[in-house]
């Protein structure tokens, strides 16, 4: 069974998601063509891993730090984290400082927490984030980077910093007026 899964990396320039979206195409195209590999490959572990690492080393790169890799571990660890989709010509897309890629056919099983992980450590983003269909998220457009009405509220908790955010925003401007009007009220 398959399903859709979503990407975004954010990076602290539009020229570092620039050059990182190369380097993301690549490792990704790696990433599938070491899943194929797995998938077909039922050989003795010790010679898979050999083989593997030659053939994939930044894939292998991206495996050491996988939860349950170890030197000795069966090639079935990779079960959950290979699969980053089938479309042979898909491609990140990068809008300002972030990078995004998705894919429609991914195992419904898969992970992506390691490989947000990875991409943090390896390709400099600042903030990695996934989601699948599965858990309503239907777009890439869908996934949000940052919790943005969990940071509304907690701003909208700090009752001195109200005035100073009238005018940054309508929608903005309607939340604080609501609390100041709330906070006149109770002085009443």
């Amino acid at each position: 069974m398959e399903c859709a899964y979503y990407l975004k990396a954010a990076f602290r320039s539009p020229a570092e998601a620039q050059k990182a979206a190369v380097k993301l195409d690549a490792f990704f195209n790696d990433v599938k063509e070491a899943n194929e590999f797995y998938q077909e490959e039922r050989v003795d572990q010790k010679e898979f891993w050999v083989e593997f690492e030659k053939k994939f080393p930044s894939v292998m790169e991206y495996v050491k730090t996988l939860p349950d890799y170890k030197p000795e571990a069966t090639s079935n660890i990779l079960a959950d984290y290979l699969d980053v989709g089938s479309d042979e010509n898909n491609e990140t897309l990068v809008n300002g400082n972030v990078v995004a890629w998705g894919d429609g056919c991914v195992w419904h099983m898969a992970s992506w927490a390691p490989l947000c992980e990875f991409i943090k450590n390896k390709f400099g983003a600042t903030r990695v984030v996934w989601d699948m269909e599965e858990n309503g998220c239907g777009s890439l457009d869908s996934l949000m980077l940052y919790d943005y009405e969990g940071i509304v509220n907690e701003i909208l908790k700090n009752k001195a910093l109200l005035p100073l955010l009238i005018g940054v925003h309508k929608d903005l401007d309607e939340l604080v007026e609501q609390k100041l009007s709330q906070k006149s009220r109770r002085k009443t």
